[in-house]
């Protein structure tokens, strides 16, 4: 009898067959194995084949496998196809093992089926008006209990809105076209009734979902002022709760990490063809099948998130549109003069520390010709050719590599002042690149916040839907050290008034203390001593109120690398000191606070127990992959980072919900949240107003930890000053 399922893998070692067979057997209550047969390079005759990797999926199909992993193909063959990730990359990086056993299951859906079951699709690609405007006046009333998907396709040159696409169902939708080739469809008096009748749904009672919803509300918002009430679920949000990011660049590339583009969560919840990335797919077919893989996703996604009791922090995560939207769209100011001025100051130095490299390579070396200090390239060549430094690697691999973390390394080792003048070039072109953005006509630049950026919890940004091509990511914007130059420029809306700040103060460490219950370090907090300074005065064995900023700071790093389980290189590399120097200051710090080594202990046999972690607010991460360092360090820091990122989205929350139309709130960044312009005199009831909304009792071990609220008020981000 011939097997329902095949598995194509290509040359496998003794390893990846081990793998996939434990796969095989994690599947086994949905799987019947004796229904599977494996192969490497000859086909056989089966219902469904399962291809591993992109060489094998190439015998049948020409398509690229990061486009159509997961979905079901036709090959070119007549085979039913269940495209998956090659085992190889499985030995990399074990995390992906989620993603070839989510294959695996909906190989099983297939196997009894040897034809593709394609849905029979219920498209309007090319409405008339009259069926637009009914279609509109038709969803209002007869969904009442229902929901609608929604998605809007723009041009991104000039955002304008092309179509609105709507789906009723995972089969049936329209997609209502507005301009094609530049050009518009309707007569100005139909686009105007059309855009009403627009308005009017959206303010509806009905329930909206909207993949990314807080582009396409901002949208269509800033197009045509028509507000979404009543938006109901967002499947990038549910999926963030689900699966938080890893936070690794380098699975990135491969891609086929779990990312939270709608055609990847598609793949792994739904049994579809493949849409995404078709390039000869008419656009307003496009927009209707991302309407109904929207649709369809609200109920597993939902069943995933009530079952693994996720229901609270997606509830939050949902509240934040609003606001992150409200925050997109009103930008922030930029002073211009200031702006200017840093400019000068910064181009000023850089000239200067290229004018000193080309001087010290001209005397020490001989060399006379320009180099681009920018360019790895040229860099290497003068580094480990001409100069004849030690070559420095990217940890675990040969790639020879010239970043700030190795250099830095580098010239602690040599001492070469060459090196050092790289640095501060280096740094100094970053902080110039922050003077490069021009403000809009109302000296304000935009920004894009994004709920779903982290897997802490807090917001991210990026491209701005209103200014994409002249936007700034404000979460990279120097707190401290020689960088804060660059937050002069961000100013108060009017002159006359104030930006207010509210900073969690010591937030993390206020958590990690009750979380390992350090008596001494709460009782510290209880009396309002700086934590910074504690540490500080432990490490240099000075008093309290003999300890420096500088000292602080150091005594801040040793805390945050301490509670992360930084080793003596890498506190090193964030001291900037030599290594025997860091080890000495971690010996200390760890013989005075045994609590931590505990603490991270118990985290680590809760990951190998069942891979999961719960914050104080209900957030869960699984971590995928391999046990090793670098997992357990971002398990160390997801709980504290998280819950303040939790905290913090609730009290912003409820200050927009609360005070929104009184106060104009700014953003939130790192563990702060700014409101913009307001008046000298109502300055304390602002502050009174943040306090309700900020202060939060915490249950952690049984008992209740307060986290307290710094504020400041200032003109611009770099002088605020400390409200008493």
């Amino acid at each position: 009898m011939n097997p329902k399922i095949l598995l194509l893998t290509g040359e496998t070692t003794k390893y990846t067959q081990y793998l996939l067979s434990q796969l095989l057997t994690s599947c086994s209550s949905k799987i019947s194995l004796s229904e599977i047969s494996v192969s490497s390079w000859t086909p056989q005759e089966a219902n469904v084949t399962v291809t591993f990797g992109q060489e094998v999926l190439s015998l049948f199909s020409g398509e690229s496998l990061s486009d159509v992993r997961g979905t079901v193909l036709q090959g070119t063959d007549g085979r039913k196809i269940i495209p998956t990730i090659d085992l190889k990359d499985l030995v990399i990086d074990l995390s992906l093992e989620i993603i070839i056993r989510a294959d695996l299951l909906k190989a099983c859906k297939e196997k009894d089926f040897p034809e593709i079951r394609l849905p029979k699709w219920n498209f309007k690609a090319e409405p008339t008006y009259i069926e637009c405007m009914t279609y509109l006046d038709n969803i209002s009333s007869d969904l009442s209990e229902g929901y609608i998907a929604f998605d809007i396709e723009t041009d991104m040159k000039n955002q304008q809105i092309i179509c609105l696409g709507l789906a009723h169902s995972d089969t049936e939708g329209i997609s209502i076209p507005f301009s094609r080739n530049g050009e518009s469809i309707w007569t100005v008096d139909m686009e105007v009734a059309l855009w009403q009748k627009i308005g009017k749904f959206f303010a509806s009672p009905v329930r909206k979902v909207a993949h990314n919803a807080c582009f396409d509300v901002a949208s269509l918002w800033q197009n045509n002022r028509i507000w979404t009430n009543n938006l109901y679920f967002d499947p990038i949000l549910a999926w963030h709760v689900l699966y938080l990011p890893s936070g690794s660049d380098e699975k990135k590339k491969q891609n086929f990490s779990m990312k939270k583009d709608l055609g990847f969560i598609a793949s792994m919840m739904l049994n579809i063809p493949a849409w995404k990335h078709k390039s000869h797919e008419d656009l307003a077919v496009y927009n209707i099948k991302d309407c109904c893989a929207t649709w369809a996703l609200v109920s597993p996604l939902e069943q995933d998130i009530k079952n693994k009791e996720l229901t609270e922090i997606f509830t939050l995560e949902m509240s934040e549109i609003e606001p992150a939207i409200f925050c997109s769209l009103q930008g922030i100011k930029i002073d211009s003069v200031q702006k200017d001025k840093i400019k000068a100051e910064l181009s000023s130095l850089y000239s200067g520390i290229e004018e000193k490299l080309y001087t010290s390579l001209g005397f020490d070396y001989g060399i006379t010709e320009s180099i681009n200090f920018k360019s790895s390239k040229q860099l290497k060549e003068l580094l480990y050719i001409t100069m004849g430094l030690p070559i420095q690697v990217i940890k675990g691999t040969d790639n020879v590599t010239t970043n700030e973390k190795a250099l830095e390394k580098l010239y602690r080792k040599t001492k070469n002042n060459i090196l050092e003048l790289i640095l501060r070039h280096r740094k100094l072109s970053k902080l110039l690149s922050f003077c490069k953005i021009t403000p809009c006509f109302n000296n304000r630049i935009y920004t894009s916040f994004n709920i779903a950026g982290t897997s802490s919890g807090r917001w991210s940004s990026s491209e701005s839907i209103i200014t994409p091509k002249n936007t700034i990511c404000l979460q990279t914007i120097p707190k401290r050290g020689d960088g804060i130059i660059i937050r002069g420029m961000y100013s108060v809306s009017n002159a006359k008034n104030w930006i207010i700040e509210g900073d969690y103060s010591q937030a993390e460490a206020v958590i990690i203390a009750y979380l390992i219950g350090d008596a001494s370090l709460k009782e510290a907090f209880r009396l309002k001593k700086d934590i910074h300074k504690v540490t500080a005065s432990m490490m240099f064995n000075l008093p309290l109120e003999d300890i420096s900023p500088e000292q602080r700071e150091i005594g801040k790093m040793i805390r945050h690398a301490t509670n992360y389980s930084l080793g003596a290189q890498g506190l090193a590399d964030v001291l900037k000191c030599e290594t025997s120097i860091a080890k000495k200051y971690l010996e200390a710090f760890h013989s005075s606070c045994p609590q931590l080594k505990r603490w991270q202990e118990a985290v680590q046999y809760q990951l190998k127990s069942n891979r999961t972690l719960i914050t104080p607010l209900g957030r869960k991460k699984v971590f995928l992959g391999r046990f090793d360092d670098k997992m357990f360090r971002s398990a160390y820091s997801f709980i504290p980072q998280s819950t303040i990122g939790d905290l913090l989205n609730k009290s912003l929350v409820k200050f927009y919900n609360l005070y929104g139309e009184e106060y104009s709130l700014l953003l939130q960044l790192h563990d702060a949240m700014y409101i913009d312009d307001v008046e000298e005199s109502k300055i304390l009831d602002c502050i009174q107003k943040m306090k309700s909304c900020m202060n939060w009792e915490l249950q952690i071990n049984g008992e209740t930890c307060i986290v307290d609220v710094d504020f400041k008020k200032g003109k611009n981000w770099k002088d605020m000053m400390k409200i008493q």
